[in-house]
């Protein structure tokens, strides 16, 4: 049995062929700058100061914007490293994920920034430290505070929520138990 070798050397060579064929016809005298007449000595010197001058003027400016560019880098992690702890902690746990505006959307209570932090957490993988889910909570609670209603049916859900399992534990309770006279 004959094996066929696969054909990959054809198509190379192909557009090797075409291509040398090609560039071939490529004159490159358009593409030059303008012949000049000859020069003296002196014009050649001035002109030759002249690129000088402007080289060390473009090199100038580049290092006067690159001084510029590191100040303002600078004083922006100054001013960012003076902020409160609080602030840049949540922008470093939650701004990462989250963009301000989801912040301003939901704004909650203490406690529900708690169970937003805590889900994040548990089921999201946030990272955050033992402690970093107070702070971050009071810091959001005190910025985007709640609007009154949420801060008043917010608690009387909570205790819904642990008194009915209760109140239903007690009465299955009281019903098994009998009564004694």
């Amino acid at each position: 049995m004959s094996r066929r070798r696969p054909a990959t050397l054809a198509p190379a060579v192909i557009l090797l062929l075409i291509a040398g064929h090609v560039s071939a016809g490529l004159d490159i005298d358009p593409y030059l700058p303008p012949v000049e007449p000859d020069l003296t000595d002196e014009e050649r010197e001035r002109r030759q100061e002249a690129v000088q001058r402007q080289i060390e003027e473009a090199r100038r400016r580049a290092e006067e914007q690159a001084r510029q560019e590191a100040e303002a880098r600078r004083q922006r992690e100054a001013e960012l490293a003076a902020r409160p702890y609080p602030v840049r902690l949540t922008e470093a746990r939650c701004l990462g994920c989250h963009r301000m505006d989801d912040l301003l959307e939901r704004p909650r209570t203490r406690l529900g920034w708690e169970l937003v932090a805590l889900r994040m957490q548990r089921f999201n993988g946030a990272h955050l430290e033992p402690g970093d889910r107070a702070v971050i909570a009071a810091h959001l609670a005190r910025t985007y505070p709640a609007p009154i209603y949420r801060r008043v049916v917010e608690p009387l859900i909570l205790i819904a929520i642990l008194l009915v399992p209760l109140v239903v534990w007690w009465q299955w309770h009281k019903r098994r138990r009998p009564e004694s006279r």
